[in-house]
């Protein structure tokens, strides 16, 4: 998109803090390209340095700013190290994402500063609502501080749930967003597939409601019942001495809601009895030499999964959030090699390989459980279902255990990409300016011509 050779770029991956900064001031250096983290900690460093504090000192006081002060000190901060930056871009924009009811991350903190600061700012994400509508609030601000400073307002006039409401916030965002997506060009067959739940499923499900039950009546009598505390989070306690369980009970039964979902989720997910254990072995040995990729949430379940189709004679790579980035990146080349043949004919990944990972090789893929966001579950499903995709059809399929549990967490993925779907759909139709069918006309004269 722009003239080779005419922009200087700094574009170094491990570089030292010390050098990224130094071409932060650089008047030739014309676009810096680094990592979040290493912006934010860069900022906070240069923050920190010129206050006299220390870097988390910085990092606590920053927190603690309204959003006006987070814009003068960035502003400062910059001038006094040199930086005269036009334009701000952010790649995976949803990693910014602030939401009602959770506190701003340091990294949206320090982004959002410097972008407030910047003439011209382009967020891209392929998904701008991961959670609720407040997060929409949150991307229009970034946009337009001074025009969305009053979230409250934002959500009473948006938050109804009509189709009237749904255009209107469509409309409302057209002036700040370009929707578009492309299509790898191939067949897609998406299903779930339902699946009961094992007699030990069953029988660990009953165990845990009868352990919340101990926690909730001994609550009420002003205690907590160490041992159901401890059979639901059994990690909470691991290590931890004997004269502290009481106050982690306790501690466990304020929270005793999301205590309850997630042993259920544990029960339903990484049993290891679960019946979906036993249809994933199933749908992989129907699908015998066509290479696929599995998502489970739980470090338990990608275990599990991993040992039942390794000792079935499939060839099987696992990543999960232990594995350092090198570790990643070999694992991934022993499903999809740039050169030679796999290694592995089965990648099984918890969500730390659900964005970044080109997994093109893959025929089918399969989630193991029901995500938290529409972001997650459709990220999972891009591993696959991308441009570079090798086979012409597809399978996309979703593992879904017959309990009330899982049905809940359906309705909420189904609500979530609802939200979704008012910001990703194309808005040309909206778009008052003319500018969205201007970039898809120009889009298509580039194929063409590409085509001759």
């Amino acid at each position: 998109m722009l003239e080779p050779g005419k922009f200087k770029w700094h574009i170094a991956p491990g570089a030292s803090q010390a050098e990224r900064i130094a071409h932060y001031a650089d008047p030739g250096t014309n676009f810096s390209v680094v990592t979040h983290q290493a912006f934010r900690d860069d900022l906070i460093h240069l923050g920190a340095k010129a206050a006299g504090l220390t870097e988390q000192q910085m990092a606590d006081k920053l927190n603690a700013m309204p959003a006006p002060e987070r814009k003068a000190w960035a502003a400062e901060t910059m001038k006094g190290a040199g930086m005269d930056h036009d334009m701000l871009m952010v790649d995976e924009g949803h990693n910014l994402l602030n939401r009602a009811g959770k506190e701003n991350s340091l990294l949206a903190n320090v982004v959002d500063a410097v972008s407030e600061n910047t003439p011209y700012y382009v967020n891209s994400t392929a998904d701008t609502i991961k959670n609720d509508l407040s997060e929409a609030h949150d991307t229009l601000r970034k946009m337009d501080p001074a025009r969305y400073r009053d979230r409250e307002s934002f959500m009473r006039r948006y938050g109804i749930d009509t189709e009237a409401s749904k255009d209107a916030l469509r409309r409302e965002m057209a002036r700040y967003l370009y929707a578009d997506h492309i299509k790898p060009g191939i067949q897609v067959h998406s299903s779930e597939q339902q699946v009961p739940l094992s007699h030990g499923q069953q029988q660990a499900i009953d165990e845990i409601e009868a352990n919340i039950a101990k926690l909730r009546i001994s609550r009420l009598g002003g205690e907590a019942d160490v041992k159901a505390a401890r059979a639901l989070s059994p990690d909470s306690f691991e290590g931890q001495p004997e004269e502290a369980h009481a106050g982690i009970a306790q501690h466990l039964a304020r929270s005793v809601g999301v205590l309850r979902q997630t042993a259920l989720a544990r029960a339903i997910d990484a049993h290891p009895e679960s019946s979906k254990l036993e249809a994933i072995a199933r749908y992989a040995h129907a699908r015998q030499g066509k290479p696929g990729v599995i998502f489970a949430r739980s470090l338990d379940a990608v275990e599990n999964i991993a040992k039942r189709l390794t000792k079935e004679g499939h060839r099987v790579v696992t990543i999960t959030g232990r594995d350092t980035a090198k570790q990643k990146s070999a694992k991934r080349l022993k499903f999809r090699p740039d050169v030679g043949e796999p290694e592995a004919d089965i990648l099984v990944a918890s969500d730390a390989g659900a964005v970044g990972l080109n997994a093109q090789r893959g025929a089918w893929l399969v989630q193991n459980d029901t995500p938290l966001t529409a972001m997650t579950h459709n990220q999972r499903r891009g591993r696959i279902n991308r441009l570079g995709q090798l086979n012409p059809e597809i399978e996309l399929t979703d593992m879904v255990a017959n309990h009330p549990h899982e049905r809940e967490a359906r309705r909420r993925l189904n609500q979530k990409y609802g939200l979704r779907d008012i910001v990703t759909s194309p808005l040309e139709k909206l778009d008052d300016r003319g500018f969205a069918p201007y970039l898809r006309a120009a889009r298509a004269a580039q194929e063409q011509d590409g085509a001759r």
